[in-house]
């Protein structure tokens, strides 16, 4: 799906230049003590595979569910929980991959 979006948006854009840095996985982390269990293992596999296709790259750090996001978005930074930390994570992995 986001290989067709990136072909539909140069289509109607010639003139804009767009590119993939990579593919963060987005709630990636499950609640119940098995981080996910098989089905987890299934898509990351997937999202791995369709990646490589694409000669995208798959980031290490994935982006956890957390209530605390829409707080920090906010500016309110009280009872975040997992929020904080993982929101830096991310963002440090792919500003590195770009030379930031």
């Amino acid at each position: 799906m986001l290989n067709d979006s990136l072909n539909d948006f140069r289509g109607a854009n010639p003139s804009h230049e767009i590119s993939v840095v990579g593919v963060v996985v987005n709630n990636a982390f499950y609640h119940g003590g098995n981080d996910g269990g098989p089905e987890k293992r299934r898509a990351i596999r997937e999202i791995t595979e369709e990646a490589g296709k694409n000669g995208w790259h798959v980031f290490k750090k994935q982006m956890p569910h957390s209530r605390g996001f829409p707080k920090l978005m906010r500016g309110d930074l009280k009872h975040l929980g997992n929020a904080y930390d993982a929101y830096f994570d991310v963002p440090d992995e792919v500003f590195s991959k770009i030379g930031f």
